[in-house]
């Protein structure tokens, strides 16, 4: 499951395209930084691998499209 489906699944998002989750992080300014100190999606080791891609619409892109770790 990707990190967007994961956030798909909760009851303020439930159901809602990558692009729109996209767009209402970009709008909120919420960072890929914030949502892995939240939820740890992808857990601390691979996101500061991911985080030297760099900040914008291109880093988060990418966050979403990453491989949420199994609980």
């Amino acid at each position: 499951m990707k990190v967007w489906e994961k956030i798909a699944t909760f009851d303020d998002t439930r159901g809602w395209t990558k692009e729109r989750i996209a767009a209402e992080a970009y709008m909120q300014k919420y960072c890929p930084s914030e949502m892995e100190e939240d939820y740890h999606f992808i857990g601390k080791k691979r996101f500061a691998d991911h985080c030297k891609i760099g900040c914008g619409v291109k880093c988060l892109e990418e966050y979403l499209e990453l491989e949420a770790k199994v609980k």
